[in-house]
């Protein structure tokens, strides 16, 4: 057995530790949540055994024709709604699930412009942000008690209770897309090259200042190594995959260059 093989067991035997007093936590504040998860019912099984494509930040976005996409139901994530094209898709349902989205300076303004924007969606976030917003808290915006480690042995997609909460709000929306019942998931711009992300879109003032100090750090670590985020999430990659094969859920990724391989690939084209 491969030390990553030992890691990476003896990391879900530390998660199912984790999760039990996740669950019991998820217990103590369940009637302080109630109202929250309670609302997320009417999205459960909504769409069973429609298509949905999400739109990731990746590059590789700007190589596909997303007027495609005007009549398709389109989840978009975090700063997708400062671009030309969130015109052109209008999304129906809008994931925001990154750090850096919230807890910054620029925080409530970028929610309050998102809302204003993308009025016409309906919003999911993690609720480890909702102390800093419940002004926004309305019926087209749905929170998820997103605090189960996602692990070898298990995944939580069900956002009426405990569910998972992944790494990266690519995983995140995905997960959703399960609990609102797409059969067949598309991903667009899921690049996911290890190191500094690059965007399809122009960088916020908040991710600028992140990047330059990892540029500062990658300089004297392998970024691989020091980031164990980017590691994590590519084991919740497959982890989330074979949760959505044995529960007859399809998730295709639409670009070949992908540092992601955990997901089959199609050709956009050909889809429609």
């Amino acid at each position: 057995m491969s030390i990553s093989s030992l890691i990476e067991k003896w990391d879900n035997i530390a998660f199912l530790n984790y999760n039990l007093i996740a669950w019991f936590l998820f217990l103590a504040r369940y009637r302080r949540n109630r109202k929250h998860l309670l609302l997320n019912t009417r999205l459960r099984n909504l769409h069973k055994g429609d298509r949905c494509f999400i739109i990731l930040n990746g590059p590789s976005v700007r190589n596909f024709d997303l007027s495609k996409l005007a009549n398709e139901y389109v989840i978009a994530t975090n700063y997708f709604y400062k671009t030309d094209f969130c015109d052109i898709v209008r999304p129906e349902y809008y994931c925001i699930a990154d750090s850096s989205f919230f807890n910054n300076s620029d925080s409530e303004d970028n929610v309050n412009n998102l809302l204003k924007k993308c009025s016409y969606s309906k919003f999911i976030f993690n609720i480890k942000f909702l102390s800093r917003f419940k002004k926004v808290i309305s019926e087209n915006v749905h929170v998820a008690y997103s605090k189960h480690m996602p692990n070898l042995f298990k995944i939580r997609s069900n956002l009426c209770g405990l569910s998972s909460g992944f790494i990266s709000v690519s995983l995140f929306s995905m997960n959703a897309a399960i609990f609102m019942g797409f059969k067949n998931i598309y991903l667009l711009g899921y690049d996911f090259e290890p190191g500094i992300l690059s965007h399809f879109y122009t960088d916020t003032n908040t991710e600028k200042t992140i990047k330059a100090r990892q540029r500062k750090e990658t300089e004297k670590d392998d970024v691989c190594g020091k980031y164990w985020q980017y590691s994590q999430a590519q084991y919740q990659n497959y982890y989330l995959s074979n949760y959505a094969r044995r529960v007859g859920i399809n998730i295709y990724n639409c670009n070949p260059e992908s540092h992601v391989r955990s997901f089959p690939f199609v050709d956009y084209n050909d889809l429609f």
